[in-house]
């Protein structure tokens, strides 16, 4: 059964667990199908936003990151 999401992701299913992974064969079948350009450039499509935010916080994280080594090192 396929439902439209509110959260804005391609597709959302519910399926029985006895039934998942015989469904997750089935969706994986029709992906490896599909051309290779299509299903690269849709992976990129979807990760792209997840990317950036990571892209942007790793910056931030890394400076704390070293802020915390100096400290660790100066009060030793």
């Amino acid at each position: 059964m396929l439902r439209r999401p509110r959260n804005g992701a391609p597709f959302n299913e519910i399926v029985p667990a006895d039934k998942l992974l015989a469904r997750a064969r089935e969706i994986a079948e029709g992906l490896a199908k599909l051309p290779p350009l299509t299903t690269r450039y849709t992976r990129i499509a979807l990760t792209q936003k997840l990317r950036r935010i990571v892209d942007e916080g790793v910056g931030y994280g890394l400076a704390l990151e070293g802020i915390s080594a100096a400290d660790v090192a100066r009060t030793k």
